[in-house]
């Protein structure tokens, strides 16, 4: 009797050895979790803040979800499962990494509106185990808060006035323009300004022609570049070319005017006494005061000047703006150049200043 009941102790404790790991629980060394348990959410966190009913900054987002166990054998299956979508439920575009393990970071440009994270049922770790259900997660983007207006600064000094006129200058960039010539003042001014550019990569033309179409947007430039926001009266002014904005500002507040109602002629060169009106119109336009006269009669050509030009020629004159070529002709009917053009344009910019 003795004999069987030690016989049946070793056949107990055998029995017990075999079947110990089935409720071990242990695991198969796939990194954390266990047994056939489900793929569970750890977080899903916005700068370690959790991700849910969160209001985040518009502009990129970059959101971590992490699970409870190794995720690195099946990263690009379970990046087909993660997804952002936008309040009209289409998907944003997202790019995801994975950092670590059981990490995924998530990044993607946000606008204002209402988001929503998926992360999708198939989602797998290591070790097969899945996420078992679909997981929406909301949140919000906001608008940035807008920043206070800061106070406007002085300008400085203009560089021109203390050039060296040498290789650092930026007419040097241009051959066929020189920093020791007589507009160097004007063209280096209008450069820095941003005010005029070169007709091409390295030539500006400073005795070139100057046309109603590079007259207008200097002055556009000048001020401002505001909004055109008026029709464009002009059948010959293409929309979206260089020019147009500008020539459809200008004319709206009667700076310059077509030659007719139809027709503005961008490519037509401007002459002396055209460039002393539309500045006289832009001295009205911007209050600063239009009365001053010159006495043009000591001028050869003074009665070439056309009569509606002459009021413009003789404030023009008067707040030397606008000189003669030499001391006794004004060349009112002659075209301007772009030299020309430079150095009045710094001079009207700096009595606009006064």
């Amino acid at each position: 009797m003795k004999k069987l009941f030690t016989t049946l102790c070793i056949m107990l404790m055998l029995v017990a050895l075999i079947c110990a790991p089935a409720y071990a629980g242990g695991g198969n060394g796939s990194g954390g979790g266990g047994g056939n348990s489900p793929l569970s959410l750890v977080s899903a966190q916005v700068a370690g803040a959790d991700l849910a009913g969160a209001e985040l900054a518009a502009g990129e987002v970059v959101v971590t979800v992490t699970f409870d166990r190794g995720m690195v054998d099946n990263f690009d299956a379970n990046k087909e499962c993660i997804k952002v979508l936008n309040a009209a439920s289409e998907e944003v575009e997202v790019a995801i990494a994975n950092p670590s393990k059981s990490e995924y970071t998530l990044t993607f440009e946000a606008a204002e509106g209402g988001y929503t994270l998926v992360l999708g049922a198939a989602i797998k770790a290591n070790n097969g185990n899945t996420l078992g259900a679909e997981q929406k997660i909301d949140f919000t983007v906001k608008a940035a808060e807008p920043t206070e207006p800061t106070e406007p600064t002085e300008p400085t000094k203009p560089a021109y006035n203390e050039c060296a006129k040498d290789d650092a200058c930026p007419i040097a960039a241009f051959k066929d323009a020189a920093a020791s010539a007589w507009y160097h003042d004007g063209v280096h001014f209008c450069l820095d300004n941003e005010l005029m550019k070169g007709t091409g990569d390295d030539t500006f033309a400073p005795e070139g022609t100057i046309t109603r179409a590079m007259i207008v947007t200097i002055i556009y430039r000048q001020a401002g570049s505001p909004a055109a926001e008026a029709e464009n009266p002009f059948a010959d002014v293409a929309e979206g070319q260089w020019y147009t904005d500008a020539i459809v500002w200008a004319a709206a507040n009667d700076i310059v005017k077509g030659l007719s109602d139809s027709e503005f002629a961008p490519d037509q060169n401007v002459t002396r006494e055209q460039f002393a009106a539309i500045l006289y119109r832009y001295a009205s336009y911007k209050e600063m005061g239009t009365n001053k006269r010159a006495d043009l009669s000591g001028y050869a050509d003074y009665s070439g000047i056309s009569d509606w030009a002459m009021e413009a020629l003789q404030w023009c004159n008067g707040k030397k703006l606008i000189n003669g070529r030499t001391d006794t002709e004004l060349a009112p009917a002659g075209n301007a150049t772009r030299a020309e053009a430079a150095t009045i344009f710094m001079r009207f910019t700096q009595l606009a200043a006064e």
